[in-house]
């Protein structure tokens, strides 16, 4: 990773998940970290400057975490989900997301939402 590229967060509860996340993310050139329980996670924001959220947590609404955290000038959110209904898209929006990822996440799909940011290059063709 390059010394200006910005740090990952995720906030999940699904290890398998996660690690797919994590791997997608070192791809693209980022070490991403993760908290299972995630209740330690407000130590972890001064370093982190992208947070991916997971919309079902059990102890943990993922639209709250993301109006919670939308204050927070130097993170950028982006809530995760099983399903994307429109009522998903519409409140993670509202609560301050950045984006609304639907899992299984492509490459493709991570790469243009960090791009829509400006969190990676956008490659010349």
């Amino acid at each position: 990773m390059s010394q200006g590229q910005p740090t990952v967060l995720i906030l999940d509860e699904s290890p398998v998940l996660t690690l797919q996340l994590q791997r997608q993310l070192m791809t693209l050139g980022y070490t991403a970290t993760s908290l299972v329980p995630i209740s330690g996670f407000h130590q972890q924001l001064a370093h982190n400057s992208v947070v991916f959220v997971e919309l079902m947590l059990s102890q943990n609404n993922g639209f709250q975490l993301i109006r919670a955290l939308a204050n927070l000038p130097h993170v950028s959110l982006f809530l995760l989900t099983g399903t994307k209904r429109s009522t998903d898209l519409q409140w993670g929006l509202c609560a301050g997301a950045k984006a609304v990822l639907k899992r299984p996440l492509t490459l493709a799909v991570l790469r243009d939402a960090l791009q829509s940011v400006q969190l990676l290059p956008i490659p010349v063709e």
